[in-house]
């Protein structure tokens, strides 16, 4: 199987606000970083392994779409005010938007919703997906843009 990696650029993402110039340093993460993204639903988070399917689907009617450094967020890449965030040890959303880069791996149709959320959430530079994926991600989110 012939697997093509794409290297998305966050600004190719509409939905993503221009934030600005990232700072050049951050005390808490001075260095690079490369994030996993997890999809809520199925039942198979990088959020808690003590987490119920039941919990993940009551947070997925909430809105949660995603996690990302055990961050829960929203599809406007929003973190949720959930439990969980409270639990974890660990850089916030807002610690990750001060990283010099900050990168993600994410990919397939059910990551979707996921991708989009954390380009929302500003705080990533570069996402490493398939061409499939990232196609699908800048439909959902002209469709977004249109609704």
């Amino acid at each position: 199987m012939r697997a093509v990696i794409c290297l998305l650029a966050i600004s190719a993402v509409s939905a993503c606000a221009a934030s600005g110039p990232r700072p050049a340093m951050s005390a808490r993460a001075p260095y690079p970083v490369l994030l996993p993204l997890s999809d809520i639903l199925p039942a198979e988070p990088s959020v808690d392994p003590d987490v119920t399917a039941a919990a993940l689907e009551a947070y997925a009617a909430t809105g949660v779409v995603g996690d990302m450094a055990g961050r829960l967020y929203d599809g406007a890449g929003a973190e949720r005010p959930q439990e969980v965030n409270a639990r974890v040890v660990g850089l916030t959303l807002e610690d990750l938007r001060t990283i010099p880069l900050a990168m993600a791996v994410a990919m397939g149709e059910e990551k979707v919703d996921a991708v989009l959320g954390a380009l929302r959430t500003g705080a990533l530079d570069v996402l490493v997906t398939d061409d499939r994926t990232a196609r699908l991600v800048l439909a959902r989110d002209a469709v977004a843009a249109v609704a």
